[in-house]
């Protein structure tokens, strides 16, 4: 059972094989590009409500970031706190 879904709904992702895809409110957002890279998939966008940056480690050069955090608030939010030695990469959509 997927985390914080009711016993007995059902799970049409799972039982149709439906691809889904995450996509972001921005179009330079942080957590990659909008089209489906799989024919058929269904499309949620999670970029209206979720755009908190969750974590910034300047050790590892890493973020956590949510869907809809743009480009511009992550480099803004980089400034702010000082790491101007970070700099921001353009996502990894992965590959075949």
């Amino acid at each position: 059972m997927i985390q914080g879904q009711q016993a007995g709904a059902t799970q049409p992702s799972l039982s149709y094989l439906v691809s889904l895809q995450s996509q972001s409110a921005h179009l330079m957002s942080c957590s990659g590009g909008a089209a489906p890279r799989v024919n058929g998939s269904v499309v949620i966008d999670l970029g209206r409500r979720m755009s908190k940056i969750l974590d910034i480690d300047p050790d590892d050069y890493a973020c956590l970031v949510e869907p809809g955090v743009s480009f511009y608030a992550l480099y803004e939010e980089l400034q702010a706190r000082g790491h101007t030695h970070m700099w921001i990469d353009s996502p990894d959509l992965g590959g075949e």
